[in-house]
């Protein structure tokens, strides 16, 4: 959807960085790559610009109303010049995303790099959730306007159901599990094969204990992006929901920020160390690492 694949498009470059945390660690100290001369660089690239953002825009001219959250009703209400910013911020964010985590994992601060990600989720799901008006969900649960003019304000929870269930067997959703089926193994063989490449050499320098599983480190890919991504939206929007968003927004990102991003007992933190990224500032020996541990 237009107002989300912007924060998805940097969610998936820098995740595309943190799998290449190691790498990108390696070459600090001299000999070092610039960002548009690294194989990384390209692969991400090829994948927010060939895969990701034309599946956006395929998105767009088959189901305006809603890949626009239902603003735009059919094509001809957005100008020419929206449909191109379009196509080209899910590349630029995708871009943006990847340069700042890898900035960031070059300065000693591994950790920060990889909240880039997290921050991402966060806020892609919670336009999906909540959106403007409370009702992000209803607008992504509508096949089209016309759907999502029938939801009332505040729907039964079996209403609802009911409605999303209906959903599932619409041309938008069975679209979305073509387009599924085709980036989502793409991310994973580049973010996991980017990830084992770096443990292994990790292992051979006595930074790491191990390499981690495939398995493991699709299960914790899957728990670091989309399920705490959802729950800190759901949190979220129901928080805001009771109390309004002067209230609610300070309230959230207190607990996000204690529950989710705190370094050493956030579940970002473990989720992080379930990688096997590192557990001290990039470039520091591992020996250093219980003096020098990372930090946000």
């Amino acid at each position: 959807m237009v107002q989300v694949d912007v924060i998805w498009g940097y969610g998936f470059g820098s995740g595309l960085a943190t799998a290449a945390t190691y790498q990108l660690t390696k070459r600090r100290d001299g000999g070092q790559d610039t960002m548009w001369a690294s194989k990384y660089t390209t692969a991400m690239l090829l994948f927010i610009a060939v895969a990701f953002a034309p599946s956006g825009l395929w998105l767009l001219f088959s189901f305006p109303d809603w890949e626009t959250m239902q603003v735009a009703h059919v094509l001809s209400d957005m100008p020419v010049w929206l449909l191109v910013a379009f196509g080209v911020t899910s590349i630029t964010q995708g871009i943006l995303g990847f340069a700042v985590t890898r900035w960031l994992v070059q300065r000693g601060k591994p950790y920060l790099g990889y909240l880039q990600s997290v921050f991402a989720y966060a806020g892609f799901f919670f336009v999906l959730v909540h959106g403007w008006d409370g009702r992000g969900y209803q607008r992504f649960f509508s096949e089209g306007y016309e759907v999502f003019a029938t939801w009332p304000a505040s729907p039964t929870f079996s209403d609802a159901l009911s409605r999303i269930g209906d959903w599932f067997s619409s041309p938008v959703a069975l679209t979305l599990a073509v387009m599924t089926v085709i980036l989502l193994p793409l991310v994973l063989w580049m973010t996991v094969s980017w990830l084992r490449d770096g443990q292994r050499t990790a292992v051979a320098a006595g930074q790491l204990d191990r390499e981690r599983s495939v398995g493991a480190l699709i299960g914790w890919y899957f728990v670091g992006t989309w399920v705490v991504g959802l729950i800190t939206a759901i949190t979220a929007s129901v928080i805001i929901h009771f109390v309004g968003w002067w209230i609610g927004v300070p309230i959230t990102l207190a607990l996000a920020y204690f529950g989710v991003f705190r370094t050493g007992t956030g579940v970002a933190w473990h989720v992080y160390r379930q990688w096997g990224l590192p557990p001290q500032q990039a470039g520091q020996p591992a020996a250093n690492a219980a003096r020098h541990p990372a930090s946000v």
